[in-house]
């Protein structure tokens, strides 16, 4: 990381001085501006992707997923990693691949509970089961699905997964997660009308098929 001496400092000091006396405060705030964007990109740049993945999960560790988004996330990773405020929008890409692989392991972590202690565990009061228009899953469906497929076989017959959300469509390909499970991912904003009035929400549906982490390549 960039770090100054005393003496450079006292010499950049006095040459802000001398830079703001000779081109006038307007030009000199321009070129500050420029300096410092060019720090921070080269602060950016110094930046491994295995210590911005690092901090981008540290950022969203214990926090609710469904309050934050892509950029709140990226302005709190440029605080913690001392960047000004738009000193990681080149590497926006990168950022949200590692919020939505946070995103993604945390719900597979929900899903990979196994059905059958949860089918097995009767609760404090009867609740009824989540079915589907075919009824209810089968209480093996993690072992029995185990062997259903080859990883191979769901990247090259799964389909797009589409869905409609208030008459948004979002879409996601087919995926593995960084679990092993494979499935669909699908996110991003969509309008809605509330009471006559129109608001933006942020999606995000992770489906994630049961025992599929067992299926071979």
């Amino acid at each position: 990381m960039y770090t100054r001496s005393s003496e450079r400092f006292e010499w950049e000091t006095r040459a802000h001085s001398t830079c703001q006396k000779t081109f006038g405060t307007e030009l000199f705030v321009l070129l500050v501006r420029r300096f410092a964007e060019n720090f921070d990109k080269e602060m950016a740049d110094e930046v491994t992707s295995e210590a911005l993945r690092a901090t981008v999960r540290s950022e969203m560790n214990g926090k609710p997923l469904e309050e934050l988004t892509t950029k709140l996330v990226r302005r709190a990773v440029e605080t913690t990693l001392g960047l000004s405020k738009g000193g990681l929008d080149e590497k926006k890409d990168e950022i949200k691949q590692y919020i939505d692989e946070f995103i993604n392991e945390a719900e597979d972590e929900a899903e990979d509970e196994d059905p059958d202690d949860q089918l097995n565990d009767e609760p404090p009061a009867k609740k009824p089961k989540a079915t589907t228009s075919a009824g209810a899953a089968p209480k093996n469906v993690k072992k029995i699905q185990a062997s259903a497929m080859s990883g191979k076989q769901f990247e090259s017959k799964a389909e797009t997964l589409n869905v409609d959300v208030f008459g948004n469509i979002i879409s996601g390909p087919p995926r593995t997660f960084t679990s092993g499970n494979r499935g669909w991912y699908a996110g991003g904003k969509i309008e809605i009308q509330v009471g006559g009035k129109k608001l933006w929400a942020q999606v995000g549906m992770n489906v994630s098929i049961i025992g599929s982490k067992e299926w071979a390549d």
